[in-house]
């Protein structure tokens, strides 16, 4: 749940820097709208640390607020699923072991 309400505060970051609003109507969540808040967390620097979210970050935001967006059309509050075009694709990184 922690990481849920930590994409919630980031959705929230970003409604109120683009429409200056708390909320949007369904009908709003895009693929454009989606669009522009991956660029958002792309752009986002945390003020107290100056740190930049790596890709995996984003991707890990994103596939939660996917999650969110599932169970609206299984709730049939969307018509059609605005994720179905969106991509998700995490960098592989090799790990070396301990010595």
């Amino acid at each position: 749940m922690k990481k849920y309400h930590t994409t919630g505060r980031c959705l929230l970051k970003y409604l109120s820097k683009v429409s200056k609003a708390d909320d949007i109507y369904l009908k709003q969540l895009n693929y454009r709208f989606i669009g522009e808040f991956e660029q958002f967390l792309r752009a986002f620097r945390n003020p107290k640390k100056e740190l930049v979210r790596s890709n995996n970050g984003i991707i890990k935001h994103l596939k939660r607020f996917k999650k969110m967006g599932n169970l609206a059309v299984k709730l049939l509050w969307f018509p059609k699923n605005p994720f179905n075009q969106f991509q998700l694709k995490y960098n592989k990184f090799d790990r070396q072991f301990l010595a």
